[in-house]
């Protein structure tokens, strides 16, 4: 075997363990879950927000770190996942652009910007739910709205909605 047929070889097994893993980027069970998971720790920014634990600085800080790393699972570079092809920085970027999501230019990239945005939409949500500005009722269809969409993108099976 030639080092091209060897390096196929090591690919297919590892892909082959992330996907008996439970980390296969195609399975939609696992992207819900990941996004559930983003989505919930931007959340908890927001309470880490309104009790004075951090402030504004600090959670813009915590919500980039937390979207650099949600963006480096789908875009393949986190050893144990195995990432869809079109989860590319092109093909996130195009979606991006799509849904008109201010400050892109912010992040180095699209990747980043998309979990930031529904992160931040998820950080406003829980914000506005405070403030009574909507019920707690209406801020959890809209993120799961936000969810669905964004479970979708990244599976490449549609473009979303995105509500709010």
């Amino acid at each position: 075997m030639d080092r091209i047929e060897a390096n196929m070889v090591d690919g297919l097994a590892a892909a082959a363990a992330g996907v008996s893993a439970g980390n296969y980027l195609g399975d939609p069970r696992v992207v819900d879950r990941l996004v559930r998971d983003f989505l919930a720790f931007a959340v908890s920014i927001n309470v880490e927000l309104q009790t004075g634990a951090i402030g504004a600085d600090q959670a813009e800080v915590k919500l980039v770190d937390l979207s650099k790393k949600y963006a480096t699972i789908f875009l393949g570079e986190t050893p144990g996942y195995v990432a869809m092809p079109w989860n590319s920085p092109r093909r996130l970027g195009i979606y991006m652009r799509h849904l008109g999501i201010p400050h892109m230019e912010d992040h180095a990239r699209p990747a980043d910007a998309f979990f930031a945005a529904i992160g931040t939409f998820a950080i406003q949500l829980a914000m506005r739910a405070d403030k009574h500005e909507i019920t707690e009722q209406e801020a959890r269809q809209a993120l799961d709205v936000t969810r669905t969409d964004a479970v979708k993108a990244l599976l490449g099976t549609r473009e979303g909605t995105q509500a709010g």
